[in-house]
């Protein structure tokens, strides 16, 4: 026969739940608070516990949250029940992992109704049973089973306090793996994301780990992100947090967590971790990450957001490089620290060549096509540190830190000459072909160095002495 369990303080409703369960043709076990009924459970196993909210010892929701997070426990089918029709009162009997919640001012038709349909959608389930558990063993669990509430909370907490703490996405990526350093104990960490056209990877060295390790550990995870369904191009843009040491490890997929990333049920990436010791990822900290992962998701989901509407502020929109505010205020910075450091830096201005016939003979729209080109190119030219702009229709800059002007001239004329050979198209589809001229500024002329626009006053006086000596061609 089985058996349903009632838990309830009050002896009258335990007898006449009782008599109803009896009737019905199941065997009732009573329990007069939640601590007796968690030993009745585990040692008797019944089919279905039917639980008061307000018990002494225990009450309801705690005694809900024990039996779904023990392994011996955690399918048996639970209903709440109670007096109280408040809305926070269901909130917290569902969240528990209650089935259903059952008013004791119900009809006695409708209680039964509730058990048989519990009963019979759970009619497969068998319960486990420990007849040996202690009530010590029990209480021990109860503790366990708070603590690490109380732990999830916290890290849930923390992870949604880090939304107001940083301010972009790589201040966000090491805080969240700050964050779960406390669980794991990590050796390194690694984020990957891929959406909008754009792949990065950031590593975070927590020890001091050797190169040959890291390249090992770095080929494992991205052999573990093809099982996740990502392909890692090899020219990911990758940072590295951290330094290089003499620590060595062994590198296996038992020394590797991997918790997926999604925006908007769309997986857009993942989260890494290697230790060395793999008895450092227990199952209780997997389970951790599953409860964080919302929260994870959302942080990062809205620091992308805050980033996209970063760069919809500092990017050109037709030919998607840096506008000229953006590299205005970039450009006193960077002279500023190149002041500082006494390091040497250059400037580029850049003229497409007789681009006015563009826009009468071949109309504006394939004038736009050209200038998207040009930028794609200089863009290609030159090293991620530089800094390339749009100044102005069809004039471009870039900034080019920590180059002398030899440097620079190498850099000018390998634009040059990729756009006088790169073949670009009208919005017809006819081909034409472009040049450009250019005029160089360096740290060795005489300009003020803080004064960025005496800068580009001289770079552009370079550039209309190219222009007059025949175009397509460097000045400096």
């Amino acid at each position: 026969m089985k058996k349903i369990l009632i838990a309830d303080d009050s002896p009258v409703v335990r007898q006449m739940i009782a008599f109803m369960v009896k009737k019905m043709g199941y065997q009732p076990l009573l329990a007069a608070d939640g601590l007796e009924a968690a030993e009745i459970t585990f040692k008797e196993g019944p089919h279905l516990v039917i639980s008061d909210i307000e018990m002494p010892k225990m009450n309801g929701f705690q005694l809900c949250r024990l039996l779904k997070s023990d392994e011996l426990t955690k399918d048996v089918p639970l209903a709440i029940l109670t007096s109280k029709e408040g809305v926070t009162d269901k909130f917290w009997g569902m969240d528990t992992g209650a089935e259903r919640y059952i008013l004791k001012n119900s009809k006695s038709r409708e209680t039964q109704r509730v058990i048989r349909q519990l009963m019979e959608e759970n009619r497969a389930y068998e319960p486990r049973v420990h007849r040996e558990i202690s009530l010590w063993e029990i209480i021990e669990k109860v503790n366990n089973t708070f603590d690490k509430k109380l732990l999830e909370s916290k890290l849930v907490n923390q992870i949604h306090q880090a939304i107001f703490e940083v301010h972009n996405l790589k201040e966000g990526i090491l805080k969240l793996s700050e964050i779960y350093k406390k669980v794991l104990g990590y050796s390194l960490s690694c984020f990957y994301f891929n959406c909008d056209s754009e792949s990065r990877m950031i590593f975070n060295l927590a020890e001091a780990l050797t190169e040959t390790s890291f390249r090992e550990i770095k080929h494992a995870i991205y052999r573990l992100a093809e099982v996740e369904g990502h392909l890692i191009e090899d020219q990911v843009e990758t940072e590295i947090e951290g330094s290089f040491g003499d620590i060595s490890g062994t590198v296996s997929n038992e020394h590797f967590f991997v918790q997926p990333l999604s925006s908007q049920a769309v997986q857009f990436g993942f989260l890494a971790f290697y230790t060395r010791d793999p008895l450092k990822i227990p199952n209780q900290a997997k389970k951790l990450f599953k409860v964080t992962r919302q929260a994870s998701n959302l942080v990062i989901d809205n620091l992308l957001m805050n980033e996209q509407i970063r760069l919809l502020s500092v990017i050109d929109n037709l030919t998607q490089i840096y506008n000229r505010r953006h590299f205005m205020e970039y450009f006193v910075k960077e002279l500023d620290r190149c002041k500082r450091l006494s390091l040497k830096v250059s400037v580029i201005l850049i003229d497409i060549d007789d681009f006015k016939q563009v826009n009468d003979v071949h109309n504006h729209l394939s004038g736009d096509l050209v200038l998207k080109d040009v930028a794609q190119l200089i863009k290609a030219s030159i090293r991620k540190m530089d800094i390339p702009a749009r100044y102005g229709g069809e004039e471009f800059i870039c900034l080019l830190p920590e180059t002398s002007v030899e440097e620079a001239i190498l850099v000018s004329e390998r634009i040059r000459a990729s756009i006088e050979t790169f073949t670009f198209y009208t919005y017809d589809k006819q081909p034409i072909n472009i040049t450009v001229s250019v005029g160089i500024c360096h740290s060795a002329d005489k300009v003020q160095l803080n004064d960025p626009l005496e800068w580009i006053k001289m770079a552009d006086t370079r550039l209309y002495h190219a222009k007059r000596t025949g175009k397509n061609r460097v000045c400096h």
